[in-house]
């Protein structure tokens, strides 16, 4: 299984390197999105500027991710479904769309910052919060992505699928990312940091479980 994942890992890197033109839209979204919140509020306070980073964050990870299962072909899943084992597949997406959230999210920051100020004083671990959030939300909409392309409207249905269960970890994150901003001692970033990973954790774990199940269907 391990060998199986490095490998379609490899694959949808190659893959996304060849389709440039997916990234730089991407890049485009992020950029221009940011822009708009530049022109429609330069000064704002620690709470609006954190509330704003995280909305635009989730939006931002739907789109990414949301073209995970959508976009394949169902002769390429049939493929896909004789060689690998659905333990390889969902791990393998979960960790290439956890590098793509990531990217996006740092380049987000450092844009946005660059733009809107940057009022956090505890930088290490606000970037500590922006990873944990990423695997999380890489393992929910990966998921849902794989649920949705079952039906039909699925770029519809699937951030619809999405919210009830990324609304824990996007209230978790929020709250973790004010207190770092807020410089509030460590202890208690730490204590959600901690429950951040245990839901990470859990949504992994239920990714893991749920998708062979999904994946024979």
């Amino acid at each position: 299984m391990l060998r199986q994942t490095q490998i379609l890992l490899k694959h949808l890197l190659l893959n996304e390197w060849r389709q440039l033109y997916a990234v730089m839209a991407l890049l485009l979204q992020v950029v221009s999105s940011i822009f708009v919140l530049y022109l429609a509020a330069k000064f704002l306070d620690k709470a609006a500027w954190n509330a704003l980073y995280w909305v635009l964050l989730l939006f931002l990870s739907i789109n990414a991710v949301g073209r995970s299962f959508i976009q394949e072909s169902k002769g390429r899943l049939m493929y896909y479904y004789q060689l690998c084992s659905p333990s390889a597949i969902i791990i393998s997406r979960i960790i290439y769309n956890t590098i793509l959230v990531l990217f996006i999210s740092l380049l987000s920051l450092f844009l946005y910052s660059v733009w809107m100020g940057n009022p956090i004083e505890k930088p290490g671990l606000y970037t500590l919060v922006i990873c944990l959030a990423a695997i999380g939300y890489s393992s929910v909409l990966t998921l849902m992505s794989a649920i949705s392309s079952h039906a039909g409207n699925s770029h519809i249905i699937m951030p619809v699928l999405s919210f009830p269960v990324i609304i824990p970890l996007l209230s978790l994150s929020v709250h973790a990312a004010k207190q770092a901003m807020d410089g509030i001692d460590s202890g208690l970033i730490y204590q959600n940091i901690v429950y951040m990973c245990s839901l990470d954790l859990i949504i992994f774990g239920m990714a893991y479980i749920l998708f062979p199940f999904l994946w024979k269907d």
